[in-house]
């Protein structure tokens, strides 16, 4: 039985080293199976405009469970993508390196939109029926996409140009295009893919990170920048007592009666003295400097 222990050992020998190089593939295969996929390997990868597309998971090699693609692209004065939305498609957003700004609408032009400046391990979750675009600022930006369920890939591939590097960058340097709108067929032709185009969603500019209701004039009312509080009087004294409430005619109050307490002006904060004790004489017989508040 020793003796043939090696013979039963050697086909589990002669396919280990096999299994693990088959392991490790080009690009997503066409089904389920277990796979590695390097990172950058140009797996499906499409270009639109200035952005490449790669897609380390497809519907196929998922079961249709979901899609997950990486999207390099250097910055950009126009959109990613025209505003839309999904009825059927969840989407999320992963920003691995760079900084993109995306925005989202979760009422529809009901309401009010949202955006947020997306820097390096920031995530986004875009759910059902809510308009979102993105834009991208940083030269080199990275951002990592999942929609459920999968198959999202097949628009890419209807509207996208396939990529064959000579170079291995990270995206096309050789793109001059600034918007996918100059090579993408309308969204409003791509309903079959779950997208729905939103023409009349404007991605507000004059937002700081946040929120910005239209009801409310936020970073929208004119207004003049705000100028420094003038230089407080320090001359002046803080302390002051509390008002006379009494009549000419009126009796003198007992000596039981407290008497006003001074109280501090509302104008100016509350003071704290430097030193509260007396200051010693200076040197050369030199008055020394006033007591002053500070605050």
């Amino acid at each position: 039985m020793h003796s043939l222990l090696p013979l039963l050992l050697l086909p589990l020998a002669l396919s280990y080293p096999l299994s693990l190089t088959g392991l490790c593939v080009s690009e997503a295969p066409s089904s389920p199976r277990p796979y590695i996929l390097p990172h950058y390997e140009n797996s499906h990868a499409v270009t639109i405009g200035s952005q490449l597309y790669r897609f380390s998971v497809t519907g196929p090699s998922s079961d249709y469970a979901f899609t997950l693609l990486g999207t390099n692209a250097p910055s950009s004065p126009s959109l990613g993508v025209p505003p839309h939305l999904h009825h059927t498609q969840y989407e999320y957003m992963f920003n691995f390196k760079g900084r993109f700004q995306l925005w989202i609408d979760p009422f529809n032009h009901t309401s009010e939109q949202h955006a947020r400046l997306l820097t390096q391990g920031d995530f986004g979750s875009i759910p059902l029926d809510t308009t979102h675009t993105f834009q991208f600022l940083d030269p080199d930006t990275e951002m990592v996409g999942v929609i459920v369920p999968g198959g999202f890939e097949q628009l890419f591939y209807s509207i996208g140009k396939n990529y064959t590097p000579e170079t291995n960058t990270l995206y096309d340097p050789s793109s001059t295009t600034t918007t996918t709108t100059t090579t993408a067929p309308p969204v409003t032709n791509l309903q079959s893919y779950d997208v729905f185009a939103q023409p009349s969603f404007t991605p507000r500019r004059d937002l700081l990170n946040d929120s910005a209701p239209p009801t409310t004039g936020w970073h929208t009312t004119p207004s003049s920048p705000s100028l420094p509080p003038p230089p407080t009087n320090h001359t002046s004294s803080p302390i002051t007592t509390a008002p006379n409430t009494s009549t000419p005619n009126s009796e003198p109050t007992s000596s039981s009666s407290p008497s006003p307490q001074p109280q501090i002006s509302p104008s100016r904060p509350s003071p704290s003295v430097v030193n509260a004790a007396t200051p010693r004489p200076q040197p050369g017989g030199r008055s020394p400097a006033p007591l002053r508040w500070k605050y």
